[in-house]
């Protein structure tokens, strides 16, 4: 394991004695080069002024995909929200809908990426009344400069090479993420989750969803219910 030393963004007052061993992850303001080793690595909080900053960090050995693991007790990764009632994040955001790519079951925390930033946090869901998120029926819109990206819903495309990888072949799945070289990594109803080519080596093993198969697949997430 290894320990970073920098300053972010200061924690709340109400937040910074409880702030030790939560995840962090870099944020819009970030100015520190490669100290997290990539963007997306995980860290957890070691040290906290008295003034909330953040000082010390350690990286844990493994990146966001540490978290795909997924919990019945959250929603299903791929699933869409938007900030809750118990929202005090100001602007992360953007006023704009996310998608889950990750939980941390302990925490009961869920990982998001927001469509209009791009970056990535920790949130906790709950009961709806502590929730800082709440998941919605609402689909991931491509812009015109877009190809695509996290939360856009997909099924086999004309390059299809793997089988039943992902159940059947009408099953839709979710982008949990979108790498350089045109590796995206889906997660299917059946949970699996695998990297397929979006445009790599000009292979498409993907064809991205109508609106309507869209909504089909989010009205099934929008009625997830914890285990107890």
């Amino acid at each position: 394991m290894e320990v970073l030393a920098f300053h972010t963004q200061s924690l709340p007052l109400d937040t910074k004695t409880s702030a030790f061993d939560l995840n962090i992850l870099r944020w819009e303001h970030w100015r520190y080069d490669d100290q997290d080793g990539t963007p997306g690595a995980v860290g957890v909080v070691l040290k906290v002024q008295e003034d909330g900053i953040v000082v010390e960090a350690q990286k844990q050995q493994h990146s966001i995909q540490k978290y795909h693991t997924e919990s019945s007790n959250l929603p299903p990764l791929g699933t869409r929200v938007r900030r809750g009632i118990a929202w005090d994040k100001s602007q992360q955001d953007c006023d704009g809908p996310g998608t889950i790519v990750g939980h941390n079951e302990s925490r009961s925390q869920v990982c998001i990426e927001w469509d209009l930033t791009g970056q990535r946090n920790f949130y906790y869901f709950n009961d709806m009344e502590r929730s800082e998120v709440v998941v919605v029926e609402e689909p991931r819109v491509l812009q015109p400069y877009e190809l695509i990206v996290t939360g856009c819903c997909v099924k086999r495309g004309k390059s299809w090479m793997y089988g039943n990888d992902n159940d059947t072949p009408d099953a839709i799945g979710v982008v949990l993420s979108v790498r350089e070289d045109g590796m995206v990594l889906v997660r299917w109803p059946n949970k699996s989750k695998n990297y397929y080519r979006y445009g790599a080596d000009g292979y498409f093993d993907l064809e991205i969803c109508s609106p309507h198969e869209d909504q089909t697949l989010l009205g099934a997430s929008n009625h997830f219910t914890p285990k107890m």
